[in-house]
């Protein structure tokens, strides 16, 4: 596995509404970590979930700007949460498809030969 391999990132955290497509793992990360197909997924399911947050509530593009927050309703508010949650989960994601890489990079460094 090259190093660019092992040190990519699979979970994009920093979410964005025009933000880059998911990259699935490559067929040999896959090979030797299947797990890294559903964090593929999650992320996905985490990009479709904030996108959707985002057309449904535009007001919440303008809450992070200092001295711009609007007065956000309950649904407002609950969506603002949910997306600070799935960034959490994403960073998780991320640490741990990362780590997963590492653990693979050279599976034989165990054997005694």
């Amino acid at each position: 596995m090259t190093t660019l391999m092992a040190s990519r990132r699979l979970v994009d955290s920093n979410y964005a509404t025009a933000r880059p497509s998911i990259a699935f793992p490559f067929p040999h990360d896959v090979d030797l970590a299947p797990q890294l197909i559903a964090v593929t997924l999650s992320q996905a399911a985490l990009a479709a979930m904030h996108r959707a947050i985002d057309s449904a509530h535009p007001v919440l593009s303008r809450a992070n700007v200092p001295g711009q927050c609007p007065t956000l309703s309950d649904s407002e508010h609950y969506a603002m949460l949910v997306l600070e949650a799935g960034n959490e989960l994403a960073n998780r994601l991320a640490d741990y498809a990362a780590a997963v890489l590492q653990e693979n990079a050279d599976p034989d460094d165990d054997l005694p030969f």
